[in-house]
């Protein structure tokens, strides 16, 4: 359960990327990431050129009971609909539990739930807080879960590992206005959506110990520091659809 522990400041003073889902990724060529560590929250192996970003270390899968086979999970999962869900999404699941046993290089943060479904080395439990104390910020943060969704599991783990710069990419809804309600694996360009990007407590602790910023196409942000995609990467965005940028399997699977 704590074996993530030593992670504490293991990446002390560096930069990192952390890769989410949203739709700017099929603008977006993967070639201009690969100068920093990175977490990847999402499904970025469904991407073609995902296979070429060898700094990406780090894989954070917070969902709870994802990796629990059916019969376990209708019992211990509380919540009926969630259980129906994942039993919905098994292909889904399979595909990313065997991801995770071909890539024993990079190390995966899954939920507590799924313990006796997954093990190794390279396996790392998270539930709702940090593993151990180590200052004031720490015990700020105790209050929180930290571990409910991608977007904060992700900043939680760079905080922890002491990442000093934070490059988000792909993170539309949570800091790109405005904000698209599709991810990038799949078709079209999405609508765009009434929600606002939130600026809310947590994030605002993790701000005050990160430089947090959002790479964007042609886009805004109210809550973190946004940076234009052409002047980051001296290039041009170029939308690609999911079919370009990504093999019919990972097609076939979404479907």
């Amino acid at each position: 359960m704590s074996s993530w522990k030593s992670f504490d400041n293991i990446d002390k003073g560096e930069s990192c990327y952390i890769f989410g889902n949203g739709p700017s990724i099929k603008w977006f060529d993967l070639s201009h990431f690969k100068d920093k560590i990175a977490i990847s929250t999402g499904q970025l192996h469904y991407h073609k050129d995902c296979g070429k970003l060898k700094n990406i270390k780090y894989f954070s899968l917070v969902e709870p009971w994802f990796f629990v086979s059916n019969f376990p999970r209708t019992i211990l999962d509380t919540n009926r609909k969630h259980s129906e869900l994942i039993r919905s999404l098994k292909p889904i699941v399979d595909d990313y539990k065997d991801f995770i046993q071909n890539h024993k290089d990079r190390h995966f943060f899954i939920n507590l739930s799924n313990m006796f479904s997954l093990k190794g080395k390279h396996i790392h439990y998270v539930w709702k807080t940090l593993p151990k104390i180590r200052n004031n910020v720490d015990k700020s943060l105790i209050k929180y879960d930290l571990f409910s969704g991608s977007f904060y599991a992700a900043l939680t783990l760079a905080y922890f590992m002491g990442f000093s710069d934070v490059y988000l990419v792909g993170f539309d809804a949570m800091t790109i206005e405005p904000v698209r309600n599709i991810r990038f694996y799949e078709f079209g360009k999405g609508e765009v959506g009434q929600n606002k990007p939130g600026d809310d407590e947590l994030l605002n602790l993790f701000k005050n110990e990160m430089n947090i910023y959002t790479i964007s196409n042609k886009g805004k942000s109210k809550n973190v520091i946004n940076i234009d995609y052409k002047e980051y990467t001296k290039t041009k965005p170029q939308y690609k659809e999911n079919h370009e940028i990504m093999d019919d399997y990972y097609l076939k699977l979404i479907k």
